[in-house]
C-alpha cells in the first residue's frame, strides 16, 4: 500500500468555509468536460457496500445488492493529487457506472474547494456531481449537500434533487439526520435516516430548516447504517430505501442523489466530521469569519 492509498482512508482534506452559499446546482463544464455516460442500471432498494480486501486500505471498492456476491457498481476513491477525475483535486469519490473503476463515470461526491486552495475542517458544504437533466450536454452538474445542526442538537445534511419521472419532475428538499440510540430499535448499527422535507421553497432567501419544513416524523425515505466490529473491516455500509423512496415514487435521479450523498456522509463519517460538534464549529466560522 502506497502513502496516496493511505492518505485517502486516514481522513478527507476539508475546504475552507466561505461567506456565501453556493447555488442549488451549477454547469461543470467550465472545469472539465465530459461524456454524457450511458444509461444506468436501476438500484434496488437494498444495498450494501464492500471492500474488496481486508483491512480496508484499498482505493476501490464495491456498491452491491443485498449481498457481496451481487456487485453492481465500483466506488473509487480519490486523494485530489491529479486532476484527472471529475472531481479535479477535490477529494472524494467516483461512482463508476459498472463493476470496474475503468468504466466511465457516473457520478462523484467530494470537498467544496480544491485541495490546493486551504485545509481547513469546517466547511459546510459538499457537492455532488451528477449527469446533466439535458440529454446529450454532455457535462455534469453540480448539487451541493449542506451540513447543519438540528433542533434536537443532532447533526443533518440538507439537500435537494428533482423527483418523479422524466418530464413530471419536481425539486424537493431532504435531510440526512443522524441516529440517536433508542430512536429505532431495528437499527443495530450507527447511521443516519433520510427525510423528506417537501418541494423546494421558491423564496431565494428562504434557507433549508429541519423545523421549518418538516416534522420530527415526517417521511422516513432511506437509512444509511454503519457495521460494527470486525465486519466493519469488509462491510462499508448499508443502505436501505424506505417508503416512497422503496417504491421508486421518487425516481431514480433522486436514488442516484442519495447513493452519492450516503457515500459522502461515510467520507465524512471516516474523517470524524459527520458530527454537531465539528458542524456546529463550521457555523461558528462560516456567520463569524469570512475565508479566502
Amino acid at each position: 500500500m502506497d502513502d496516496q492509498d493511505k492518505s485517502t482512508l486516514a481522513g478527507p482534506m476539508a475546504a475552507a468555509a466561505t461567506k456565501e452559499d453556493p447555488p442549488a446546482y451549477s454547469n461543470y463544464a467550465a472545469e472539465e468536460s465530459q461524456e454524457l455516460p450511458v444509461p444506468y442500471s436501476p438500484f434496488p432498494s437494498t444495498m450494501n457496500a464492500y471492500y474488496q480486501w481486508s483491512p480496508p486500505a484499498m482505493k476501490t471498492f464495491f456498491l452491491c445488492g443485498a449481498s457481496k456476491e451481487d456487485r453492481l457498481y465500483a466506488v473509487q476513491t480519490h486523494a485530489g493529487y491529479h486532476k484527472k477525475s471529475l472531481l479535479g483535486t477535490r477529494p472524494g469519490l467516483t461512482l463508476h457506472n459498472g463493476k470496474s473503476s475503468k468504466d466511465p463515470i457516473l457520478a462523484a461526491a467530494g470537498e467544496e474547494a480544491q485541495r490546493a486552495t486551504s485545509t481547513y475542517e469546517f466547511n459546510l458544504n459538499s457537492i455532488i456531481q451528477l449527469p446533466s437533466l439535458q440529454p446529450g450536454a454532455g457535462n455534469f452538474i453540480t448539487e451541493v449537500m449542506r451540513g447543519t445542526v438540528a433542533d434536537d442538537r443532532i447533526a443533518a445534511f440538507q439537500f435537494a434533487i428533482e423527483v418523479g419521472a422524466d418530464g413530471k419532475m419536481v425539486r424537493e428538499e431532504f435531510e440526512w439526520r443522524k441516529l440517536k440510540k433508542g430512536n429505532n430499535d431495528s437499527v443495530k448499527g450507527r447511521g443516519f435516516n433520510l427525510v423528506r422535507l417537501g418541494p423546494r421553497s421558491k423564496d431565494p432567501n428562504q434557507a433549508l430548516s429541519s423545523s421549518a419544513l418538516s416534522p420530527p416524523g415526517g417521511e422516513t425515505v432511506a437509512l444509511l447504517e454503519w457495521p460494527k466490529g470486525l465486519s466493519s473491516l469488509i462491510h462499508v455500509f448499508s443502505l436501505q430505501l424506505k417508503g416512497s423512496g422503496e417504491s421508486n415514487t421518487l425516481g431514480q435521479r433522486w436514488a442516484l442523489m442519495v447513493v452519492m450523498t450516503a457515500l459522502r456522509l461515510w467520507w465524512l463519517h471516516m474523517g470524524g466530521r459527520a458530527n454537531a460538534t465539528v458542524i456546529g464549529k463550521g457555523e461558528e466560522i462560516h456567520s463569524n469569519q469570512s475565508v479566502p
